[in-house]
């Protein structure tokens, strides 16, 4: 596939926005598909620079959508002004941080007015600490928290993560009298990044900058091109879309700040994104060729990363990933990549995996014999064994832990990697189990989706097929078991036919409010920078 027209528009504009350049090619605009350009430039986040750099050249009929589309931004952006206003007003009397991100305020320090950046929400980073007084005192100003699983929308009581390990509490949103609604984004961490013992130097690393005569804290001018760059990394590395905003706003700090390079690798260093950087200088100078120095470039190469995180070894180039991938595209070429890692050399487990034991030669009494799972929420271990025979693959748990108290609504995950790393999925077959019940399902799909960096498989595809069974519980000596039986047919394994490799995945689900659950443990704990994705040895 080749770039359109409305792509090579697009790719042009951003090169001369950035240069101050209009020199709209008449040639180009002539093959433009008006309508389908305006929803490529919303998508790509540069709706509100595009339409200043190509207004004059906008065929008369299309004039008025694209005005109207240009006004609309306008007016959101003065509405969510006003409410950043309230907010802040209200947080710096009760000396509560919260630093606004993105949207508006890289607007103000990026092109000098609050228009000129494409604005979605309002992005705010904040202690975690402070969330009980922060969802307060949002609710006290008319904003609701919605949760949204699996296509069901509701309103929460208390404040929920997107996920236990997550970035992001579920939006805020608020009805204005004007018809318009407001959503406030609070995120604790940047993303999987920067997080823990990091982010509090980040909240350490402010600005107050003024908006329409009002303070409004962000981070400091290195912070923000960090904040920039760790974004666009994000987008880019991780199942989302590439969004060719990052790269324009990266261009136009380098040129108006002329940063220090010593000192953002020393941070870069710090909070050790050093790697990260890379990759996006790499990206930009895909869409800015020459602007960096190769010298800066490979000021961020960090040959002695062993931080044993996995970066995606892409074979296209990033001007066909940002504008010839979909979502889908971008979510199966991102599985493929970790299952060819997961099947390799590079990744530990595959060079020394676990050995599975014949089930008559297990102790399952030996808890000793047993692999483990931290489950940080509870500051807990799950204990498990496997074992197989001729037709089965037994998975053995001990049930000794306070997380499978009854009414919890806990369910364990047992997930085989497919071992095809050309097909499009990632896990091919789920186990799940009702810890309550002891009963539960095995699937087997052939399509999955990902859900905040989770890959699973899609329960209600009319391709998945499922399969219930139940558990056993073995009692002795006070030690409780549950045993798994899994057919080997099942999974695709063959014991006569020598010894097989299987990556798999071991997780534990927990019902936080209504059908909200998190993923409060698992080996893949973070999908996109996992480097170490078991694997049993079966045969």
């Amino acid at each position: 596939m080749k770039l359109s027209n409305e792509h090579t528009l697009l790719l042009q504009f951003a090169r001369e926005m950035a240069e101050n350049s209009s020199n709209v090619k008449n040639e180009v605009t002539q093959e433009i598909n008006w309508e389908y350009m305006i929803e490529l430039a919303r998508q790509k986040r540069v709706y509100p620079m595009f339409y200043h750099y190509i207004k004059e050249n906008i065929p008369i009929e299309y004039r008025e959508l694209y005005d109207k589309t240009y006004q609309d931004h306008v007016e959101k952006v003065k509405f969510l002004i006003q409410e950043m206003k309230e907010l802040t007003q209200q947080t710096s009397n009760d000396k509560i941080i919260m630093i606004f991100l993105k949207g508006i305020v890289l607007s103000n320090i990026l092109y000098g007015d609050s228009f000129t950046r494409h604005v979605g929400d309002v992005d705010t980073l904040i202690n975690q600490s402070d969330i009980e007084y922060i969802d307060h005192m949002l609710r006290s100003n008319g904003y609701i928290q919605l949760a949204s699983v699996d296509g069901k929308v509701e309103e929460t009581p208390f404040p929920i993560l997107k996920s236990w390990s997550h970035h992001e509490y579920f939006g805020y949103h608020k009805k204005m009298q004007n018809g318009r609604t407001v959503e406030l984004e609070v995120q604790r961490f940047l993303h999987q990044t920067v997080k823990n013992e990091f982010i509090g130097c980040f909240l350490e690393a402010t600005q107050v900058i003024t908006i329409d005569n009002i303070d409004i804290m962000t981070l400091d001018q290195p912070h923000t091109f960090l904040a920039i760059c760790e974004n666009a990394y994000y987008n880019a590395e991780t199942a989302n879309l590439p969004s060719l905003a990052e790269y324009i706003d990266i261009y136009n700090y380098i040129k108006k700040y002329n940063p220090d390079w010593d000192e953002i690798k020393e941070l870069a260093v710090k909070y050790n994104i050093l790697t990260e950087m890379n990759y996006v200088f790499k990206a930009f100078s895909s869409i800015y060729p020459q602007f960096l120095d190769q010298e800066i470039i490979d000021k961020f190469n960090n040959k002695r990363d062993n931080t044993k995180k996995v970066f995606l070894q892409w074979k296209d180039t990033f001007i066909n990933r940002l504008f010839l991938y979909d979502f889908n595209r971008y979510q199966i070429e991102i599985f493929k990549m970790r299952k060819a890692f997961a099947y390799s050399g590079e990744n530990d487990s595959y060079k020394t995996p676990h050995q599975v034991k014949k089930l008559n030669e297990v102790q399952l009494m030996d808890i000793n014999a047993y692999k483990e799972l931290h489950i940080e929420k509870y500051n807990s271990t799950l204990h498990y064994l496997t074992a197989y025979d001729n037709e089965n693959l037994y998975f053995y748990f001990s049930f000794n832990n306070q997380f499978f108290a009854e009414g919890k609504e806990t369910h364990l995950l047992i997930d085989f990697i497919d071992r095809d790393v050309h097909s499009d999925l990632f896990y091919k077959h789920e186990i799940c189990i009702n810890c309550d019940k002891l009963d539960g399902y095995t699937m087997f799909t052939s399509n999955i989706k990902m859900v905040e960096n989770w890959v699973c498989p899609v329960t209600s595809s009319k391709d998945a097929r499922t399969q219930k069974f139940k558990s056993v519980l073995i009692e002795r000596d006070n030690i409780k078991i549950m045993e798994v039986k899994i057919k080997l047919d099942d999974i695709g394994i063959e014991p006569d036919s020598g010894f097989s490799m299987l990556a798999y995945n071991v997780s534990i689900d927990e019902k936080v409010y209504s059908n909200v659950k998190h993923k409060i443990a698992s080996h893949i704990h973070n999908f996109n920078t996992s480097a170490n994705l078991p694997v049993l040895k079966i045969g």
